[in-house]
C-alpha cells in the first residue's frame, strides 16, 4: 500500500489492484487510529471513520488533485508505480 501523500498528520495511500470491495476509484486515508474511505470522483466517504475537521481538508485535498488521484489510480489497478500527490500547506 503505498503512500502517495502525507499532510497534517494525514496518510494517503493507494492499494494495487484494489477494485473488487469499493467498485469506485479511491483512497484510502489513516489519522492516528481513524481510517477512511474516500471516492475519488465525488470525494465523499465510502467508509470509516475521520474527524470532521481532517475530513474537511481531504474533501479539499481530493478535489484539488482529482486529476492526479485518477491517473494514479488507473496505475494502481494495473499494479503500476504511483506518483506522489502533493500535500495541502
Amino acid at each position: 500500500m503505498p503512500v502517495i501523500c502525507y499532510f497534517h498528520g494525514i496518510y494517503i495511500s493507494m492499494y494495487f489492484l484494489d477494485t473488487k470491495r469499493h467498485f469506485v476509484p479511491h483512497i484510502h486515508v489513516n489519522f492516528v487510529e481513524c481510517e477512511a474511505v474516500y471516492s475519488i470522483p465525488l470525494g465523499n466517504k465510502l467508509d470509516g471513520f475521520m474527524p470532521l475537521k481532517k475530513e474537511k481538508l481531504i474533501r479539499l485535498w481530493i478535489s484539488i488533485n482529482q486529476e492526479q488521484l485518477m491517473d494514479n489510480w488507473a496505475k494502481a489497478v494495473k499494479g503500476l508505480p504511483l506518483t506522489a500527490v502533493k500535500p495541502l500547506k
